[in-house]
């Protein structure tokens, strides 16, 4: 379900004090009904991995998918 402004703060928040948010953007491609919201990823690229899948749009026999991930370094 896509998460009100509110409570994707609150998240973004809760993230920022050293927790990770797996986001995964099922069928973005597909929100035909209202504006598209964007990813938390960019918010906080950091905190946020962001899983997505094109195989319903581009080849669905390929099960296409990916994934961006934050940078992970041994120096906080």
């Amino acid at each position: 379900m896509v998460l009100s402004a509110t409570r994707r703060t609150a998240l973004v928040q809760w993230a920022r004090a050293d927790h990770l948010v797996i986001e995964d953007d099922y069928d973005a491609e597909y929100r035909y009904d209202r504006a598209p919201v964007g990813a938390l990823q960019g918010i906080a690229p950091i905190r946020v991995v962001y899983v997505g899948s094109t195989s319903k749009t581009l080849a669905p026999g390929l099960r296409i998918g990916g994934w961006c991930c934050p940078r992970i370094s041994s120096a906080r």
